[in-house]
């Protein structure tokens, strides 16, 4: 009877042993099911909150350029390039368009790099006071305030 109760005993101790296995071995497979979820929710909803970000970009952009035509000649709030870039974050940082003189001052080399951050893909205007314009009108000023910028003959 001792040996029967024994042999129930060990019987008993390893089942409990392969259950607590089995345990350990779901425990495993649900803490690997749950490293996994974080990458699946960015997968899934990565594209979602892209979409997002750059809706709210836009809608800033609009605002800033809102703000910016009631400034008349400045000062301006920064305005996004077409490639969601602020000016200076660029490499090489660009000189921030903060105001009608702002832009007067600016040396040729830095109006046409700010043009083609501006307006990618677009041929650069021969004309400094030109560049200028196109620049103030990409920020949102008000043309009323291009009588600043004079053509260069």
């Amino acid at each position: 009877m001792q040996q029967q109760l024994m042999q129930q005993q060990q019987q008993w101790q390893k089942e409990q042993q392969q259950w607590q296995q089995q345990q350990e071995e779901r425990h495993l497979e649900i803490i690997a099911l749950i490293k996994q979820v974080p990458e699946q929710l960015k997968n899934m909803l990565g594209v979602r909150f892209d979409r997002l970000e750059r809706s709210l970009n836009k809608v800033g952009m609009i605002e800033c350029k809102s703000w910016n035509a009631q400034q008349h000649d400045g000062p301006f709030e920064p305005v996004m390039t077409p490639d969601l870039q602020h000016l200076t974050d660029l490499n090489p940082p660009l000189p921030p368009v903060t105001s009608v003189t702002a832009v007067k001052d600016m040396s040729r080399q830095e109006l046409e790099a700010i043009y083609q951050a501006c307006h990618p893909g677009f041929p650069i205007p021969p004309s400094s006071a030109t560049i200028r314009k196109h620049i103030l009108r990409a920020v949102g000023c008000t043309p009323s305030a291009y009588y600043l910028i004079r053509d260069e003959h």
